[in-house]
């Protein structure tokens, strides 16, 4: 009598076949597994040397000493035209805490010109803000250094983005871009500076940076924790 094995041999095959299977299955996960960690790894290392190339690039932009005490802002800003060296300690009230004020109104037909560039007197242009930080929020630059450039032939104004203008309904012209006037201001070597008019709706969006109580003649520029300089637009040498 003969027993038919061949249910018995299909049943050992499925089992070592699904055996080979199951380990090809493994294999593949754990290279990829590995591969993900060694590409993870090397993204992580090529973040860390991003950002230590950005970090020597902002230190050779920004290589001025800490400021101290106010003789050393004084040596700081020497040779720049700025209307008073003030202490910190004795401005009674920060700029960045100053009370927002009510916007002029806003020339509405000036909306036709938004986009168009013009060349303004830097006399004729107001601050809306009470005062600003001496460096720029990505840390590159500071408005002492670039007023220094600007006075020595080191900075081409054409060289720096135009500064954003609008009017109000008495004709008064203002920025909206406030560290480069300073710039220009304390230069003391710039008479005329590139602009650009904008809309109404970009006044609007940026209201409340109109903080400046002295009809924009003047705005604090805050060089460090010890002192600041007060940028006066209508004191050009």
């Amino acid at each position: 009598m003969k027993i038919d094995l061949s249910f018995i041999n299909l049943k050992k095959y499925s089992k070592k076949h699904s055996q080979i299977v199951t380990s090809l299955i493994l294999t593949g996960i754990i290279v990829l597994f590995f591969s993900f960690t060694l590409l993870a790894l090397d993204k992580q290392s090529a973040f860390a040397s991003d950002e230590n190339k950005s970090a020597s690039v902002i230190s050779s932009s920004c290589s001025a000493a800490k400021i101290t005490t106010l003789k050393q802002l004084e040596e700081e800003v020497s040779g720049l035209n700025f209307c008073e060296l003030v202490d910190r300690s004795k401005i009674k009230r920060d700029y960045r805490r100053e009370k927002r004020m009510n916007l002029p109104e806003i020339d509405i037909s000036q909306d036709i010109l938004a986009g168009k560039e013009v060349e303004l007197q830097i006399e004729d242009i107001h601050y809306m803000q009470a005062g600003c930080s001496n460096r720029t929020k990505d840390g590159v630059y500071t408005v002492v250094q670039n007023a220094k450039d600007i006075k020595y032939g080191k900075l081409d104004i054409k060289a720096i983005p135009k500064i954003r203008v609008w009017k109000d309904i008495y004709g008064n012209i203002w920025t909206l871009d406030h560290r480069r006037v300073a710039s220009f201001v304390l230069s003391g070597a710039v008479q005329k500076v590139p602009a650009i008019w904008v809309s109404s709706n970009v006044v609007i969006h940026d209201k409340f940076k109109f903080s400046n109580s002295d009809n924009g003649d003047k705005m604090i520029v805050s060089v460090d924790k010890m002192g600041a300089v007060v940028a006066r637009k209508n004191k050009i040498k």
